[in-house]
């Protein structure tokens, strides 16, 4: 935009030249008449450079402005506004993996690293020859073990078929690093409603009619090696 302009500017200086060429010549003819010679040419020469200096202008600041980031003022310290006060974001440490953590989850994070784990409405595989793909098997239990921190350490199950809850609950509870959170505990637990209603398999079964089936499992303290 602003190229196209100074091109313009450039094209109107040149005829503006021509046309004081072309004046010049019969005032000097007539006698030191060069004032009045063609005013109607004098006058629609020097209009095109007002307006195109006006129009650069215009193009120089627009050019200014794009090539900025906007600015805002800084907010009054005692306003109280929303849509002014910049305020911290409540997560700042969220990533997401898209990986298969049935193999490598020992391989993504430390012994002990996390505090909370969550398997929400996976998948049944109803076969029983598919049984082995199910994400909660005495294997499986060992490595959520691996990496919940003892006493800590929460995993939260949850799904709307029956076998598979069932199924779930059976391994964990067979694992001598879980124990079964009581129904206060898990009804007083933010997760657990988190699990119920705010996911979008949560919300599917309750507009279905569905049941939804929780359990939640605290990772136990490791027992003494001998010797301690």
């Amino acid at each position: 935009m602003t190229e196209f302009v100074q091109n313009k500017i450039r094209a109107m200086r040149h005829q503006q030249g021509d046309l004081a060429d072309r004046s010049a010549a019969p005032a000097a003819d007539a006698g030191g008449g060069a004032a009045h010679a063609f005013p109607s040419l004098a006058h629609s020469a020097a209009a095109p450079t007002a307006a195109a200096t006006a129009a650069a202008t215009a193009a120089a600041t627009a050019a200014r402005s794009s090539s900025q980031p906007p600015t805002t003022a800084a907010p009054d310290s005692d306003s109280n506004d929303s849509a002014t006060t910049r305020r911290p974001r409540p997560f700042s440490n969220i990533s997401v993996l898209r990986a298969n953590a049935m193999k490598f989850l020992p391989n993504l994070f430390a012994r002990g690293q996390l505090t909370r784990l969550f398997l929400a409405f996976p998948d049944p595989h109803f076969k029983a020859r598919k049984h082995k793909a199910r994400i909660v098997s005495a294997t499986l239990a060992s490595e959520y073990a691996y990496a919940l921190a003892p006493g800590v350490g929460v995993v939260y199950t949850i799904t709307d078929v029956e076998d598979l809850h069932v199924w779930m609950r059976g391994h964990f509870e067979g694992h001598a690093s879980f124990a079964r959170l009581s129904r206060s505990e898990e009804e007083a637990d933010e997760c657990v409603g988190v699990m119920r209603r705010a996911t979008e398999e949560g919300r599917k079964v309750e507009r279905h009619g569905g049941h939804k089936f929780v359990a939640c499992f605290r990772r136990v303290e490791d027992p003494p090696w001998p010797g301690e």
